[in-house]
Formats: C-alpha cells, structure tokens, sequence
C-alpha cells in the first residue's frame, strides 16, 4: 500500500477524478478498502489543503464525496481490538454521521502527518 506524495505520482483514473482545484493545494493520497456499493470501485482518500475528497476510478461516478475543511470537526484516531487502525472523521453538524477510514498500518505516520497539515484537531 503506498501513499502518494505527488499528485501525478497517482493512477491516470483516479487523477481524472480528482479535478484542478484540487491539485494546487494536493498534500497526499491512498487507496482505500471502503466499498461504497458493488459498481463502486475502492476509494482513494486525496487530501487537499482545502479538505478531503473521497474518489475512484469509475468513468461516471468518479468522485463519492467532498468534505470541506470547514465541515470537520475534528479527526479521532482509533485502533480496534483486532489492530486495525482507522481515522473517524468527526462533523461540526451533530446531524451528520462521523465517517470512518481504514488506515493501512503500514502508511499510518504519513497519513497522519498528511491529515495534520489541514490545521484541525486529532484527537
């Protein structure tokens, strides 16, 4: 599992997906294990000064959700009692549901120091 530092270090389908606006401000991305639904590729998490955006490879569908850096609360960092690792993003809207993200072991500083550089709290 890699976390990707450059933006044009990533796949040619995941790049498309990502749009300009994204890439002047691009901090890293990784692939994650988070399946929307079964004609939804795997999501690449981007990290991006201006937030997190969720896409994938799929022609159409390409980008599954935008987060604001603005709409964050704060980030919690957990590990399960089967050593995984994962990110909860936490909303600033109690209505909204906390999203949760599987975090590869063997990535996990990177990500951090990635998810730092937005400025809000980890937890």
């Amino acid at each position: 599992m890699d976390f990707y530092t450059l933006p044009e270090k990533l796949p040619q389908k995941i790049l498309v997906n990502v749009f300009d606006d994204v890439l002047s401000g691009f901090i890293g991305a990784f692939k994650t294990n988070i399946k929307p639904n079964a004609t939804i590729p795997l999501l690449w998490m981007v990290i991006h000064e201006k937030g997190i955006r969720f896409c994938n490879s799929h022609k159409t569908r390409g980008l599954f959700r935008d987060i604001s850096v603005d709409e964050i609360d704060s980030f919690k960092i957990k590990t399960s009692s089967f050593g995984h690792t994962y990110v909860k993003i936490i909303f600033k809207d109690i209505k909204e549901d906390d999203f949760y993200v599987d975090i590869p072991g063997v990535i996990k500083k990177e990500i951090l120091c990635a998810i730092s550089e937005l400025g809000l709290q980890i937890i």
